[in-house]
């Protein structure tokens, strides 16, 4: 509970000093270098972003299980957040600006800290996620 209202005061901080803010929908593709034979399946994500700087936007996303909070730059996102059992997550990408408000990008999510309930370590991921913001 305290983690929750931590994150939203220092998002809503954030977004007091911010200009427009901007609703964003990203369809993820997570796990992309799973080595099962299960098809890969989008899970769509749901957030908001605003420019802070010239080509620097700060920001939030959730998806059902992860949300993060996110810094981009022109070329690239860093991510810090939560994955489905509270555990941390980090990510870290590069991005492709396709179109004026379409993005494309690679993300790696780093789970080391990460442990499932048995206690082993998640593994680390690759996700690809394609956005539109409004």
């Amino acid at each position: 509970m305290k983690k929750n209202i931590i994150l939203t005061l220092i998002a809503l901080s954030t977004y007091a000093f911010a200009g427009v803010i901007q609703p964003t929908i990203t369809m993820r593709f997570n796990d992309l270098l799973d080595d099962t034979t299960a098809p890969v399946t989008p899970k769509l994500c749901l957030g908001i972003a605003t420019e802070v700087e010239d080509g620097v936007f700060v920001g939030f996303d959730s998806d059902e299980t992860d949300s993060r909070i996110f810094v981009t730059y022109e070329f690239g996102t860093m991510g810090l957040g939560i994955n489905a059992l509270g555990e941390p997550q980090f990510t870290i990408g590069g991005n492709y600006s396709t179109l004026e408000n379409l993005n494309l990008s690679l993300d790696y999510i780093i789970n080391n800290l990460a442990t499932d309930g048995a206690g082993n370590s998640i593994p680390n991921e690759l996700r690809m996620s394609l956005g539109v913001s409004f």
